[in-house]
């Protein structure tokens, strides 16, 4: 077994003062959170942003904000490659005595050195097939699937995600009704 090394960045979240497009105020999201939850980080570029980075609350699904620009470019393309990281709210800061949150700081860990089995990787390689086309490989296996409905659940908005967990409900039943089966 190979430890895993890590590569630690501290990195800023902007835009939290906004609301999804669902209406969610992302600041009042914030406000609920706590240091040490975990965070997702979802490639997502932009017209004026190629790299832009979502970041994405782990326990509500919703998004908090945007990765700041200085550190966005080296994750999207981290995250892009296939490689793993792990995220979490590491400081809420607040102004003075009011409630208000002026600044929010996460941790990402860069894993390195992460050896995985040509299983795995041939997985991995659906995966992102299926990403790009849309389709959900028979090859994959619950849990791999499961993070890829995540990560397709992920951009999905507004009124769209229930219709989206209905669809991610019945695929995740097939996949495991499949597995079964065989």
């Amino acid at each position: 077994m190979i430890k895993n090394n890590y590569q630690e960045i501290k990195a800023e979240i902007t835009d939290f003062k906004y609301k999804n497009d669902n209406g969610t105020s992302r600041a009042k999201l914030l406000k609920t959170s706590k240091e040490g939850d975990q965070i997702f980080l979802i490639p997502y570029p932009k017209a004026y942003n190629k790299t832009a980075v979502k970041v994405m609350s782990g326990p509500l699904n919703e998004q908090l904000g945007w990765l700041e620009d200085s550190v966005s470019e080296e994750i999207f393309d981290w995250i892009k490659k296939g490689n793993k990281y792990e995220a979490e709210i590491s400081e809420i800061i607040k102004r003075g005595s009011e409630d208000k949150i002026s600044k929010c700081i996460i941790k990402i860990n860069k894993i390195k050195n992460y050896n995985i089995s040509a299983e795995e990787q041939e997985l991995n390689i659906e995966n992102k097939k299926a990403l790009k086309y849309g389709k959900i490989s028979a090859k994959n296996k619950a849990k791999s699937s499961l993070q890829l409905l995540t990560y397709k659940m992920n951009k999905v908005t507004g009124k769209s995600k229930v219709y989206g967990c209905f669809f991610a409900l019945i695929i995740l039943l097939s996949i495991i009704l499949y597995i079964f089966i065989n």
